[in-house]
């Protein structure tokens, strides 16, 4: 288990650059938004217990459970079927210039560094996909596309909103353990 946190360790810091690069932008890049909106599929993984505060139960996921892994994290490998409306609603918000904000300054927030609970994939006709990460414990999301990914805050409003829509999908994730 401290393997794994070590990787993720690493690639935090190899992707600062990136971060810091890009997390002042407004917005999620041009090639992202373009690959939310022209997708012709989306599926949704669910994000495995947290690497922190959850290692006992992440463990022994990752040794009874067949996962994948995306921009250095595991998700379950089963999708999840999206509701059509919770589709449209998701590209609404992931296309949105007012969803995202530059990270802020702390970046160990109280729930301990950005661990993803879920990921929405859209993938167009020719098979490229884009994929935006969201962390429900300290809202962030991380959109991912051809250009590279960049980590964002998530304004409240639409936070509230990626909640209550990505809440139910909860499938394959044990309760979460204090």
């Amino acid at each position: 288990m401290r393997r794994f946190a070590i990787l993720v360790a690493i690639g935090m810091v190899i992707g600062a650059g990136v971060l810091l690069r890009a997390g002042c932008q407004a917005g999620p890049p041009a090639s992202f938004v373009t690959g939310v909106r022209s997708a012709a599929a989306v599926v949704l993984y669910e994000g495995l217990p947290h690497q922190f505060f959850e290692e006992r139960a992440l463990e022994e996921e990752l040794a009874s459970r067949a996962t994948v892994m995306l921009h250095g994290f595991p998700f379950y490998e089963e999708t999840l079927p999206l509701d059509v409306t919770d589709d449209r609603a998701l590209r609404d918000i992931a296309c949105a210039s007012g969803t995202f904000s530059a990270v802020s300054g702390d970046r160990l927030k109280k729930c301990g560094g950005f661990h993803p609970d879920y990921c929405v994939e859209w993938r167009s006709a020719d098979g490229v996909a884009v994929r935006m990460l969201v962390c429900l414990g300290c809202s962030e999301a991380k959109c991912c596309g051809p250009a590279g990914e960049v980590l964002y805050d998530i304004r409240e409003a639409e936070y509230a909103r990626l909640k209550a829509i990505l809440t139910p999908y909860q499938k394959n994730r044990p309760p979460r353990t204090p």
